[in-house]
């Protein structure tokens, strides 16, 4: 086995090289030419011997079709895309222009490489937008409300052409929320661990309160360390097709902040403000975390994954949710 991992800096491309450093497989990963620091993951694997870095601008056809073909790879994951739901309706053209670019570069260097390495080409459950059945399964309506989820419908047909007329090999898992130690910083999940984290090891009279939106919108939220091995049991089985991936529950953005401070055993009031949103006060009355608007479009999206297919395809048991996936996240941060 001899894996290409596009989109090195990527929450799921550094989850799954944690665990594939463990197996003896040769592996390549291709980091945007224009990235500064690279993470600690990526160098300590590179010092090691690991892995082998290659700096590349994914929307460069030609360049990158020069190492799939060179690579001769039998397995190749894409996590490379402009990932950021909030921001993606802000610059709507150049979010569906680049996340289109580098999958259908990518499609195209496999087309004509030397060999027919297996892909995996992961769509999100933002292409059901605010879907009208719960939970969703494969054949849920596809409605996306926003640019990201467009983006990754255009993946999807994309993927679904090549597979049929070109009989590539496509794995096309439709992703629902799944989170690790390595999610970016303007995500809610990083922003409420590491300032609970901060708020128990700090004076708290010197911290501006943590601002969050949406205290009601629910989310399947996933543990990633799970996800990305049923990725890579998906590419050790040759699986291809589409498959929803999640576990099933939701929890409240609401909820998701109490169990965080729980974990960090910090004690808290919530209060509603005369604007109805949503307050967090420690015991000092001293205001820890406040809601600073309330989207009830959002807070009526329902999206709850059906995996029974990629259950059934892959034997796997349960999935990690709610609760669990904050306490496993909690044990994360606390060693990192």
């Amino acid at each position: 086995m001899k894996i290409l991992i596009c989109g090195g800096l990527s929450q799921d491309s550094q989850v799954i090289l944690e665990l594939l450093s463990k197996e003896n497989i040769k592996i390549d990963v291709i980091v945007r030419r224009s990235s500064g620091n690279i993470s600690q993951i990526l160098t300590d694997l590179f010092r090691q011997k690991k892995i082998n870095l290659i700096y590349l601008d994914l929307t460069n056809t030609f360049e990158l079709a020069k190492v799939v073909n060179d690579g001769s790879y039998s397995h190749i994951f894409n996590f490379a895309s402009n990932s950021y739901v909030q921001n993606s309706n802000l610059d709507i053209h150049n979010c569906i222009k680049e996340n289109h670019t580098i999958t259908y570069n990518i499609l195209n260097a496999i087309l004509n490489a030397n060999t027919n390495p297996w892909l995996m080409q992961p769509l999100s459950s933002e292409i059901f937008g605010n879907p009208d059945v719960y939970p969703q399964d494969e054949d849920a309506l596809i409605r996306p409300i926003n640019a990201y989820g467009i983006s990754k419908v255009n993946d999807m047909f994309l993927c679904d052409l090549y597979e049929d007329i070109f009989d590539l090999k496509i794995f096309r898992p439709i992703l629902y929320n799944h989170e690790s130690i390595y999610r970016g910083r303007q995500f809610f999940t990083k922003k409420i661990f590491n300032f609970v984290a901060q708020l128990k090891s700090s004076d708290r009279i010197n911290m501006e309160p943590l601002k969050f939106y949406n205290a009601k919108s629910k989310r399947d939220w996933g543990y990633a360390y799970e996800f990305c091995s049923i990725f890579y049991d998906a590419a050790q089985k040759g699986i291809t097709g589409k498959f929803i991936l999640g576990t099933g529950k939701s929890i409240s953005v609401e909820n998701f902040i109490e169990e965080v401070l729980n974990c960090y055993d910090i004690q808290f009031k919530k209060k509603t403000n005369s604007d109805g949103l949503l307050e967090f006060y420690d015991d000092h009355q001293n205001l820890i975390a406040g809601e600073v608007s309330r989207d009830l479009n959002d807070q009526k999206r329902n999206l709850v994954a059906n995996s029974n297919l990629i259950k059934d395809a892959l034997n796997i048991k349960v999935l990690l949710s709610g609760v669990e996936v904050i306490k496993k996240l909690y044990k994360d941060y606390e060693k990192a």
